[in-house]
């Protein structure tokens, strides 16, 4: 530095000092404490996928990073010029928590590999056991890897001194009268290396990944209402064909004879049921367009859960980013130049430890949002209770929504084949993933199908049922493929463990088609009378007897 020349060097008032110190405080313990629920959660529930893993630990470095980011106003060396008023450590503190910050770069990383599982599963199709096989363990090798290799060298070297801007430790100048002071001993170059370039690498990388996330969501909506509404069409049409098919039965029998008075009103019944719409079509389709809407909300759902944790991630680091690059070009030694640190320096207290505390929040959103639609007579309190330990919390009410007629009460076994549910198949022709509405005839037809046979062991009634998928052949020579499920229908291009961040319900044995199904109409499709005439899903005359 020539001589006249002045060095404005940016040092916080001791005010700001306390307060930057303060600041840092309440979101670290908040941080710690969603870390720390979200390890209990995934450790403790049986399903396990590369989502829950890569949670897991990116969990386990955000309680790392919060441990430094809380104690760096008070581990730095104390009684130098640009250190804070708390601070009370030595070099040997100042280093270890150097390391500890430095290490934290294994949340970001994590973060990015996090927006690379869910561009690979769901914009293209990547199985998670494809994904476990391949990448997983790979991104973890490199994660832990790196990270704990720079934090080694920066120990090692002895490069971890006081920040000049801000509380900690980390890459920079060592104190004046040290030796290389003047060349830093190749500091800047150890930062750009270890945290700056990474850094830049992950920030690329996550807004691309969810930019091309959010064109394949928006393509895959807007395409599945397409379909949606061109099946209902192609389905009004079958279901009028049906219609009429069935009438013109009915009549030629009750020509050849007056016996089937009880089937003719039966056919009538079916009939209405098709023509109103409670199984089948009408004026407003609710059956096939309903269940198809819920489907593409859960395709919606899944975008919105990852473009929230690269919210978060901008959140929590944009500050730090910002200050470290305006303290790499030197703004620090510009007069004024406290006006820009300031504001940046309490942004970086509020949000930087915070990641844990909004991947907390984040990941249990949609489970405290389906407690919430599900249990709405219990309150907020007991719902995120419910959300976070779901096997401790039991509901002291009946949840809201699932209203069983008297028939469904004797029996809860009993599963509807819903209408209208998403299924991914692969395209034959371009390889890519796309989303297709397939029917079940069977829900259309209103007949009710149980799960498992009733027994006098009241354990059969947990066993699962095996989907049956059955082809009908239509008058234009196209067959659609039907699919009866279980539980909510999984998605090929969408991983099962994903579709629980979907804050749509589970469907419940109330059938989707029709909320205002009478008990009487459901026990007389359950069990027609003897001698009684019905038409079959083929729209043929048999008789009940004959099928016993």
């Amino acid at each position: 530095m020539e001589d006249g020349e002045e060095e404005y060097l940016y040092i916080p008032t001791t005010t700001q000092m306390k307060i930057i110190s303060l600041l840092v405080i309440p979101s670290s313990i908040l941080s710690f404490i969603g870390s720390s629920l979200i390890i209990y959660n995934v450790s403790h529930d049986r399903k396990k996928s590369p989502y829950r893993r890569l949670l897991l630990a990116l969990s386990v470095c955000d309680i790392i990073a919060t441990s430094a980011f809380v104690t760096s106003p008070f581990l730095t060396t104390a009684g130098l010029k640009h250190t804070f008023v708390w601070s009370f450590g030595n070099p040997t503190s100042c280093a270890v928590q150097g390391a500890i910050t430095q290490f934290s770069v294994a949340a970001q990383l994590y973060s990015c590999c996090l927006s690379f599982y869910f561009l690979l599963t769901i914009r293209y199709g990547m199985r998670e056991t494809t994904f476990e096989k391949r990448l997983e363990k790979i991104m973890h090798f490199v994660v832990i890897t790196f990270a704990l290799g720079a934090a080694t060298t920066g120990l090692v070297t002895g490069m971890f001194y006081p920040s000049h801007v801000g509380p900690g430790c980390w890459w920079s100048h060592p104190p004046e009268g040290d030796i290389c002071a003047n060349d830093s001993c190749g500091a800047e170059k150890m930062a750009w290396i270890f945290a700056g370039f990474p850094t830049l690498l992950c920030i690329f990388a996550i807004a691309i990944n969810n930019l091309l996330l959010y064109c394949h969501v928006r393509s895959t909506v807007l395409q599945g209402q397409q379909r949606a509404i061109e099946i209902e069409r192609k389905l009004s049409t079958y279901n009028k064909n049906q219609r009429a098919g069935s009438d013109d039965d009915n009549n030629s029998i009750k020509m050849s004879s007056g016996k089937f008075s009880n089937w003719d009103s039966e056919t009538k019944r079916g009939s209405s049921m098709l023509g109103s719409g409670r199984w089948g079509s009408s004026e407003k389709p609710r059956s096939v367009l309903r269940s198809s809407d819920k489907q593409w909300q859960r395709v919606k759902d899944v975008g919105k859960q990852s473009f929230l944790y690269v919210g978060a991630y901008f959140l929590c680091f944009s500050a730090t980013i910002v200050k470290q690059g305006l303290d790499g070009q030197g703004l620090d030694k510009v007069e004024g130049s406290g006006s820009v640190f300031l504001p940046l320096l309490i942004l970086q207290s509020i949000f930087l430890p915070a990641q844990g505390l909004l991947n907390f929040m984040i990941h249990f959103r949609p489970k405290y949002i389906q407690a919430r639609r599900k249990y709405t007579h219990e309150t907020r309190l007991w719902c995120l209770k419910r959300t976070v330990f779901p096997n401790k919390m039991k509901p002291t009410t009946r949840p809201s929504g699932v209203s069983l007629t008297p028939s469904q009460r004797g029996n809860e076994d009993k599963k509807i084949n819903y209408a209208g549910e998403l299924v991914s198949g692969q395209d034959s022709v371009h390889g890519n993933s796309f989303s297709r509405i397939n029917f079940n005839i069977d829900s259309i037809a209103g007949s009710v199908h149980e799960s498992d046979q009733e027994s006098a062991n009241a354990n059969s009634s947990k066993k699962k049922r095996s989907g049956t998928a059955k082809r009908v052949s239509y008058d234009d020579e196209e067959s659609w493929r039907f699919r009866s499920y279980n539980r909510s229908p999984s998605v090929d291009s969408i991983p099962e463990a994903l579709l629980e961040i979907s804050t749509r319900e589970e469907p419940t044995n109330t059938p989707v088609c029709d909320d205002t199904t009478d008990s009487q109409s459901m026990e007389s499709l359950e069990a027609p009378a003897t001698g009684s005439k019905r038409v079959s899903h083929t729209g043929e005359v048999e008789d009940v007897e004959s099928n016993k």
